[in-house]
């Protein structure tokens, strides 16, 4: 029987969440349906990818009671909800679905990722030290943060009532207690001072993530990173500034760049780039759906590499395209491995190409606005074993 379950609103965020708890050791398997339950033999964390990020709010706020009642039904003892990082998606609606679900009048919420620079103070988010709603997540041409309150924020989806808290100013919650925090050291007085009673329904991203695996116990021998191909494919669905810096450093380094809709017929090259940021670009004003399917059509993509005989250690970039990459090869469950730098999660899944015999292949993940531009070419670097 699963001691945690952890529900995120898209892939990079359920990998990114749980890989902290596989860190420690536990057992964690992330799903993007409930098949099996919560009995499933030797798992410690549950995480479920719901795929509510792009949702209506009342579809979300669905989807998430739904979850959580399924795991109260179960008796699983602890429950997370986990949010992104940069505060986009259906924050308010499925923090109130959770608390519904589980009949609780309040829950805190710890949103901040101070090891990725996302913090708040006096109830504002700030992202690289501007306010959330002026950063690059304010400039998102799908889901636009439009306020750095994250009271406000909140308060769009439910009318549940918000406090701003400081560590080791708590008391007993009423409604959503949404805690401020600026260090690591924060997010651990935070969590000393909710203690274990406090830690049944709680909420916020991979930072605090990180503190519930300490304090629930949740342990085990520490991960091993499996000998992994050379060669590195990334497969690009982000069109987020951060990530776009990345490939744009990587093509300069040397890496082979492919648009989506090119010629995607012959080898991949030891350094490659599937990237899909001019299909992207154009549909951004059109309905999500639209969006939808250029993921759809880059996983295929992928997929025929995969086809043709594909030796090398994968990377996705973006939740929407890894899922559309996990249902293209038929994968519903992946096993977080460790993080080969912050925020870019190593994970395994099994596949059988066409006309092949099964194998496992290695997939890094990350969100789009992860990470510095030089990251991809220290990846790659990693995986040439020209650093350690």
């Amino acid at each position: 029987m699963a001691k945690l379950f952890i529900i995120a609103d898209d892939f990079t965020g359920a990998l990114d969440t749980g890989v902290q708890f596989a860190a420690h050791g536990a057992a964690t398997r992330v799903v993007t349906r409930l098949d099996g339950g919560f009995a499933l033999e030797g798992v410690q964390v549950l995480v479920l990818d719901a795929e509510t990020r792009h949702l209506p709010a009342e579809e979300a706020y669905r989807v998430v009671h739904e979850a959580v009642s399924a795991a109260r039904e179960a008796e699983v003892p602890y429950i997370y909800k986990k949010t992104d990082s940069g505060l986009r998606g259906n924050v308010g609606a499925e923090l109130a679905a959770a608390m519904d679900a589980l009949g609780v009048e309040g829950m805190p919420f710890i949103p901040e990722l101070p090891s990725m620079h996302r913090v708040a103070r006096g109830g504002v988010y700030y992202v690289d030290g501007v306010p959330v709603a002026d950063s690059v997540f304010g400039r998102d041409p799908f889901e636009p943060v439009t306020s750095s309150s994250i009271g406000d924020i909140i308060a769009r989806q439910t009318d549940k009532p918000v406090s701003v808290l400081e560590p080791g100013r708590g008391g007993p919650l009423m409604g959503i207690g949404a805690y401020d925090a600026e260090t690591d050291e924060d997010l651990s007085r935070i969590g000393e001072e909710l203690g274990l009673k406090g830690l049944r329904l709680s909420a916020g991203c991979a930072g605090f993530a990180a503190v519930l695996a300490g304090m629930l116990g949740l342990r085990g021998e520490p991960p091993r990173i499996p000998a992994l191909p050379r060669s590195f494919f990334m497969v690009c669905g982000s069109i987020n500034p951060v990530t776009r810096a990345q490939v744009v450093r990587a093509a300069e380094a040397g890496f082979t760049r492919v648009w989506m809709g090119g010629v995607l017929d012959g080898p991949a090259s030891p350094r490659m780039i599937l990237d899909a940021n001019r299909q992207l670009e154009d549909v951004a004003v059109l309905p999500g759906e639209d969006r939808l399917r250029v993921s759809e059509e880059l996983a295929s993509a992928a997929k025929g590499f995969l086809d043709r005989g594909l030796n090398a250690t994968l990377m996705c970039v973006g939740g929407d395209t890894l899922m559309a990459l996990m249902r293209a090869v038929g994968v519903s469950a992946l096993t977080p491995v460790c993080e080969m730098d912050k925020g870019v999660v190593l994970t395994s899944f099994d596949y059988a190409p066409a006309g092949g015999a099964q194998r496992t292949y290695y997939i890094m993940a990350k969100s789009g606005g992860f990470g510095d531009p030089g990251l991809l070419c220290r990846l790659a670097d990693r995986l040439a074993g020209d650093i350690s």
